[in-house]
């Protein structure tokens, strides 16, 4: 599990599918960056800290919207946020 989340995290760390035409795209990496070691540090299990952290990163494309690793990112908080639901931790 953990390496999935790692693999996830890559690919949302990745530059080559970045928004071109976002200004803010600065905000965004630097938002990523800070907002993807916070996922790292979950436990594999963590479902709170883990749907809390993605979250964070997928507000990260606020900045720029049209990001095309956007999707990725909001597909990782409905994954995780779902398994804090089904574990009844929230």
């Amino acid at each position: 599990m953990k390496a999935i989340a790692v693999l996830a995290l890559c690919s949302l760390a990745g530059v080559s599918a970045q928004d071109s035409n976002c200004e803010a795209e600065y905000i965004v990496t630097r938002c990523l960056k800070t907002e993807t070691d916070k996922a790292t540090a979950c436990s594999s299990t963590d479902y709170d800290c883990l749907c809390a952290a993605y979250e964070a990163i997928a507000t990260c494309y606020n900045n720029c919207p049209n990001d095309d690793r956007a999707p990725a990112a909001r597909n990782q908080v409905t994954a995780y946020c779902r398994n804090v639901t089904e574990s009844g931790s929230r």
